[in-house]
């Protein structure tokens, strides 16, 4: 006859997958003692969403915002609408080389710090030619509306800059940082990093921004794997986990296939972005910045270049193409086309490259 202890024994043994209150040693080569998952019920979860409602309507009570989190700005309406604002989650934003991904994710890095007091940001950058020190140029640039090449290209005088520097840093102060990442580099690091900037900056949502994803899973995994897409899987699961840590988003800068580019316009997938993956299933939102078709484009002297982002996931919203102007002479995006704007004339066809092609047509001696 069972008692009620074998009773509650061979129920727990059936339904639970092996799972017994006490086994002898033989029991033991089939059963293993596991501890169970958290469990949580009905009316706690309930409870819980109706705090974060309550959370959520006085913030926008207190900002005057039209959304939660911090939005894409006044110029970039429709961005917001899609995703109601910044929101914490992972990103993957791609584009073809020389389009403007790690631009935008700078932009948007600027949105996410100027929104709020209480965020900083952490840039983990993997260019190894380019000087991190033209991130924080373009930085103040987007802060001041500036024309960044005037600077990069010293065509202005170092108290121009030491301005718009001032006044960037007023803003933003020490809640930008930027991860110069080497072949040591490990995801630890940049966590250790993202919870020293908090602490010392005493913010309480952190962005992450991974320019790019493809270099960084190069060597951020270590010798693991031998394949360059089960390393892009470990590196973004392991950003995924920050997302918990930094109470904001990641963003993943990434390049695309090649199938995408022989497409062009056409269309854009998620699976478009390269070596992906676990990146379709993981992240929350994926943009894909194209060319748009707009000939000023393949004007050389046009300060505005036409871009679509093609939001090919959204798990805030729906999917579909905003039409984006990049106004190279201001450092900003805007939604509405500011006509036809030149960038001036020092920056694309300066006095002395014209003197030179005119000494060299005629034949003359160059003066130097």
């Amino acid at each position: 006859m069972l008692t009620r202890k074998n009773n509650k024994e061979k129920f727990l043994g059936v339904f639970n997958l092996g799972i017994k209150s006490s086994t002898t040693a033989e029991e033991g080569k089939f059963y293993k003692p596991v501890t169970l998952p958290e469990q949580i019920g009905f009316g706690e979860l309930l409870t819980r969403a109706e705090k974060t409602l309550t959370e959520k309507r006085e913030k926008i009570k207190k900002t005057g915002r039209p959304t939660v989190y911090p939005s894409f700005g006044e110029d970039m309406k429709t961005m917001t609408e899609f995703f109601g604002g910044i929101q914490p989650g992972m990103y993957a934003l791609g584009g073809e080389p020389g389009l403007g991904k790690t631009f935008m994710a700078l932009f948007l890095a600027h949105r996410y710090l100027i929104a709020e007091k209480d965020t900083c940001v952490v840039w983990v950058d993997v260019s190894e030619t380019r000087p991190v020190d033209l991130l924080a140029t373009r930085m103040a640039c987007i802060h001041t509306r500036k024309n960044p090449y005037i600077f990069e290209r010293a065509l202005a005088e170092p108290k121009e800059f030491a301005d718009i520097a001032s006044t960037a840093l007023a803003a933003i102060g020490d809640r930008f940082t930027i991860v110069e990442a080497k072949q040591n580099t490990t995801i630890a690091h940049i966590r250790a990093v993202v919870y020293k900037l908090m602490v010392r900056t005493k913010a309480k949502h952190c962005m992450v921004v991974l320019d790019f994803v493809q270099k960084f899973a190069q060597f951020a995994a270590g010798g693991i794997y031998s394949d360059i897409r089960q390393r892009v899987i470990h590196v973004v699961a392991a950003m995924t986990e920050l997302v918990k840590n930094t109470n904001g988003p990641v963003i993943l800068v990434s390049s695309l296939s090649k199938g995408a580019y022989r497409r062009g316009i056409t269309d854009a997938s998620i699976a478009d972005f390269k070596e992906t993956g676990d990146v379709e299933y993981t992240v929350d939102a994926g943009i894909q910045l194209r060319w748009a078709d707009d000939t000023r484009n393949q004007e050389k002297d046009s300060a505005v270049k036409v871009l679509d982002a093609w939001i090919v996931k959204n798990r805030w919203g729906p999917t579909g193409k905003v039409r984006l102007f990049s106004v190279r002479t201001e450092a900003r995006y805007t939604e509405t086309d500011p006509g036809d704007i030149k960038m001036p004339h020092l920056l694309h066809d300066d006095e002395i490259g014209e003197l030179l092609l005119d000494l060299i047509d005629d034949s003359k001696e160059l003066p130097f």
